[in-house]
């Protein structure tokens, strides 16, 4: 399972879920790798915001319907002024479908609770 954590709530020790790959298609970071500072300075320096780390976790996974996945979608491109081509942009826009899902979810938990 994996988490996606900001670059600075990584932990030395944590290890990449997934590889991070610059603008230019070079992975800077495989996946498996165990953290550590010199890697957080890595991502800081090509402004690495977050990455997916493993995670042992049981309660961090989230179960999104796809119609939940198209309603983030559509929210995402209204507000966009281009369409994702590269693969890069494809990658960062569907983690912004995620992260959009789970703030619809998070929402629609407030309300439930109000």
């Amino acid at each position: 399972m994996a988490s996606l954590v900001s670059i600075e709530e990584l932990q030395d020790g944590m290890v990449l879920a997934e590889p991070v790959i610059n603008n230019f298609g070079q992975t800077l970071l495989p996946s498996g790798i165990k953290l550590n500072a010199k890697h957080k300075v890595i991502l800081k320096t090509w402004n690495i915001d977050s990455v997916y780390v493993q995670s042992d976790e049981e309660g961090t996974f989230i179960d999104i319907s796809t119609e939940l996945k198209q309603k983030a979608a559509k929210k995402l491109l209204d507000r966009m002024s281009w369409i994702p081509e590269q693969r890069i942009e494809k990658d960062m826009f569907s983690a912004g479908i995620m992260l959009t899902a789970k703030t619809i979810i998070s929402k629609n938990d407030d309300k439930q609770e109000s």
